[in-house]
């Protein structure tokens, strides 16, 4: 018996080699593409999910620096019926209830962000309720500086020098000697980083202009 092939042998082997070796190839080609997907169908559900956040945050950061200096285009809300309250009490030009109004607008965003956070925190361990106390606080300050002004202009509370002083500081960027606006702009700017990652397209990150 010899050990030589005939080409249609050698022709067999090849083919039948072929087809050994590309079935592991294909199934290792589509594991990789599967991957792929996933990680991309992750990284636009991790986008969307940190650009609300982000356009939420941006919105609030709008609205209270719009309260603190309201001499520029007020800006835009979503909320119809928020805009048609605000338009009649400028009407009435009731001036701190326009702004009550405008932190109104503030509350309800931070308000309808409570679901994101939840999934932020179990997608990315990240709690953003935590890394938005300053803003909360800051906010809060405003509201109850708005109240207790609407108070004195209504007779049911007066104020005096010291409070005066105080609730001007708290009400306008321009009276504030402790620095509100940097202080919120500062904690914004934290969680704008801490966003990015979510936001920025993979293929992007590390580029330079």
């Amino acid at each position: 018996m010899g050990f030589a092939m005939t080409l249609t042998e050698w022709v067999e082997l090849i083919r039948n080699a072929a087809l050994a070796f590309a079935a592991p190839l294909g199934v290792w080609v589509a594991w990789k593409g599967l991957n792929a997907w996933k990680e991309e169908n992750r990284w636009q559900v991790d986008h969307e999910l940190a650009t609300k956040i982000y356009r939420a945050f941006a919105q609030r950061r709008t609205l209270y620096h719009y309260i603190r200096l309201p001499h520029s285009n007020p800006p835009l809300l979503s909320d119809k019926e928020m805009e048609s309250k605000i338009l009649e009490e400028r009407k009435n030009e009731n001036r701190t209830l326009v702004l009550l109004l405008y932190w109104q607008a503030i509350k309800d965003i931070d308000i309808s962000q409570a679901e994101l956070f939840d999934e932020a925190n179990l997608r990315w361990n990240q709690d953003y309720r935590r890394l938005s106390e300053n803003i909360r606080d800051l906010e809060h300050e405003l509201a109850c500086a708005l109240d207790d002004q609407r108070a004195a202009e209504g007779g049911a509370f007066d104020p005096d020098l010291s409070a005066r002083t105080h609730i001007a500081s708290v009400i306008s960027s321009l009276r504030d000697g402790d620095h509100r606006k940097e202080k919120y702009d500062n904690c914004f700017q934290k969680i704008e980083a801490n966003l990015k990652p979510q936001i920025v397209d993979p293929s992007l990150r590390g580029r330079t202009k």
